[in-house]
């Protein structure tokens, strides 16, 4: 697997310290919905009209691929100075970056199988198809590209996103699914698209639309990171909440030596089936999508599922950073 490889000349940038390197809520926590919880196809209060159905995962905002230059960059390195303390909120924002990607200078592979399940009112809940997902990320100090925006030497984030649809009962890869409660169906395009956001700008304004709660907890020798985020409903946006769980075992998370992390991820998400455009209904309807989510981080091609390697690897090999 030679060709999957950090090339020789990204060497890792100098190391970046948390005090110095503030990681807004915010930020990380559009990174999550983008790249870690799916929410792609999620339809945001501008989305109004409804988009063609070979267009309705494709999300506005991002680009298709990375931009040559995040390519070019030095790979960045986190210090962390010793064991975490969670209870500070330096150290536990320190712990979710070591467990979502990495404190080496390396890629992190992610790799998620997920469910939908739709519940019509009065009736009984139904698997409405699997989704099979991979994001590569990894952190660069900020290159020539954002010179104009932000300084040099802050910590960027890089990730590229892909999906692929899966029968639900088979897993084999399908294009289109029949609904009979909607009536209707669905067409399914892959989705692929590309990030590269600052990770340390200034705190926003509250948004008063949006809660999140990141906290931690000791299950045998795991340590849980949970995060729960509410979104308030609006005339033209469903309420919405989701649960994410990253689960990494806490004397590996504590040694400073220790920078490369297998951790596990899990998302749950109950909303009005109206917030995903595909399903063609309007906020008012109450039909509901609950979705769960359950995957991997891992920083090796070879460690990913074969069924990722078969599905998304074999077939878009180009979503993947190479030599």
């Amino acid at each position: 697997m030679e060709a999957h490889r950090t090339p020789e000349h990204r060497k890792a940038a100098p190391v970046t310290h948390p005090a110095r390197s503030e990681i807004n809520r915010r930020t990380l926590l559009v990174a999550m919905s983008g790249l870690l919880s799916g929410a792609a196809f999620a339809r945001g209060e501008g989305d109004a009209p409804q988009p063609a159905a070979s267009e309705a995962y494709t999300p506005a905002g991002f680009k298709h691929a990375l931009p040559p230059e995040a390519l070019e960059e030095p790979l960045a390195t986190l210090e962390q100075p010793g064991a975490l303390d969670l209870d500070t909120p330096e150290g536990l924002r320190l712990a979710r970056m070591k467990t979502m990607f990495s404190l080496n200078a390396d890629y992190a592979y992610s790799a998620y199988m997920t469910r939908h399940f739709v519940m019509p009112p009065d009736a009984t809940p139904y698997p409405l198809v699997n989704e099979l997902e991979l994001n590569v990320s990894f952190l660069t100090t900020g290159g020539p590209e954002f010179r104009e925006e932000y300084e040099q030497g802050k910590l960027m984030l890089h990730g590229s996103y892909t999906r692929v649809f899966l029968d639900a009962a088979t897993l084999q890869t399908v294009d289109a699914i029949d609904v009979p409660a909607m009536n209707r169906q669905l067409t399914l395009a892959p989705t692929q698209f590309a990030l590269s956001i600052p990770m340390d700008l200034a705190p926003i304004p509250h948004d008063p639309t949006l809660s999140e709660d990141l906290r931690w907890y000791r299950f045998g020798e795991d340590v849980h990171l949970t995060n729960i985020a509410l979104f308030e409903p609006s005339e033209s946006r469903p309420p919405r909440m989701d649960t994410s769980v990253w689960r990494v075992n806490h004397a590996e998370l504590m040694d400073p030596a220790h920078r490369r992390l297998h951790a596990h991820y899990s998302f749950t998400a109950s909303s009005y089936a109206a917030l995903y455009a595909w399903t063609g209904l309007g906020v008012h309807d109450p039909t509901r999508v609950v979705t769960s989510k359950a995957g991997i981080k891992v920083h090796t091609i070879d460690a990913l599922p074969a069924l990722v390697r078969e599905r998304i690897l074999e077939k878009h090999p180009e979503r993947v950073p190479r030599k």
